[in-house]
């Protein structure tokens, strides 16, 4: 699979095990890179798909909260500490991702 363009430095690249999320403050700054296995991705898309999603990776690394927009919390309550909100096409685009991802992780029956 290829990797998935969401927004301006954040892109998932799908794994053997799932998703790995990640997220360039800037050009020279830090780098975030979330491991999401198959389950998480779909409990994460159950929550985007239910209207206000509020959830958070067991290891509390990453967090996404909110509703019209959402906002992707890497790190949260630490000194790393980094939020990007997505709105519009970027929310879109990566609620669709998550969705993706979570169907092919789906095993196909005949």
């Amino acid at each position: 699979m290829q990797t998935i363009t969401i927004a301006e430095r954040l892109w998932l690249e799908p794994t053997l095990l799932g998703a790995t999320l990640n997220y360039s403050e800037q050009s020279n700054g830090w780098q975030y890179r979330v491991g999401i296995g198959f389950r998480s991705l779909m409990e994460c898309d159950r929550a985007l798909q239910n209207g206000s999603a509020v959830w958070m990776l067991q290891d509390k690394s990453f967090m996404v909260d909110g509703n019209k927009e959402i906002t992707l919390t890497f790190c949260p309550g630490t000194e790393m500490e980094q939020r990007l909100v997505l709105s519009g096409e970027e929310l879109q685009t990566f609620k669709n991702a998550i969705h993706f991802l979570t169907l092919a992780s789906e095993p196909q029956n005949n």
